[in-house]
């Protein structure tokens, strides 16, 4: 019994000796900066943008080198879009609130609900949708609400980008052929 409590003794005295016989160890990186002196670059903050307007969205795309161009309307006003082309594509968006952005595709091919209902069931970041003209279109909604950094919304348009590129693929492999006996519609 006595050479029990003498174990844990001396357990107990190392573990005291090493606890707080060193310095406390961190595993942040130590501060090579005397106390008291703030640091001689501070972090610079990054830009958020918090409301988006077509023209800052229309800047954004052509320093991603995108040609974009802005019709106007019988009166000379300019339209309330953009178009660009990504990948041979036409996109066109929009900037219906100053929350969001809206980016979109329309194709005038011709494809059941179950296939557009399979993209949307498999994809992530953009939505396929039959419009009430019967097109078909590709949507993603850039939000800006809440704030979000100018390359977030790049990253998006690439997003954007490559998804364009994957669905275009998707229609014309799902497309049904014509043929005599199936004539396209």
């Amino acid at each position: 019994m006595f050479l029990k409590c003498l174990l844990l003794l001396c357990f107990a005295a190392l573990f005291c000796f090493a606890t707080f016989g060193q310095e406390a160890q961190s595993a942040a990186k130590p501060d090579s900066t005397p106390a008291g002196k703030p640091d001689s670059q501070p972090t610079a903050k990054p830009e958020i943008i918090t409301t988006a307007t077509l023209e800052s969205f229309q800047r954004i795309c052509q320093g991603l080198g995108f040609e974009c161009t802005r019709d106007k309307d019988k009166d000379g006003k300019l339209g309330d879009f953009i178009m660009f082309r990504a990948e041979g594509y036409k996109v066109v968006a929009s900037v219906p609130s100053p929350d969001y952005i809206m980016v979109a595709n329309i194709f005038t091919s011709k494809l059941p609900l179950d296939v557009i209902n399979e993209w949307n069931y498999n994809n992530r970041f953009t939505r396929a949708a039959l419009g009430t003209d019967g097109n078909l279109y590709l949507v993603s909604e850039i939000i800006t609400g809440g704030g979000v950094t100018p390359e977030n919304i790049e990253e998006q348009i690439w997003t954007f980008r490559t998804s364009l590129v994957r669905w275009a693929r998707f229609v014309i492999d799902h497309e049904k052929p014509t043929t005599p006996d199936n004539p396209k519609k």
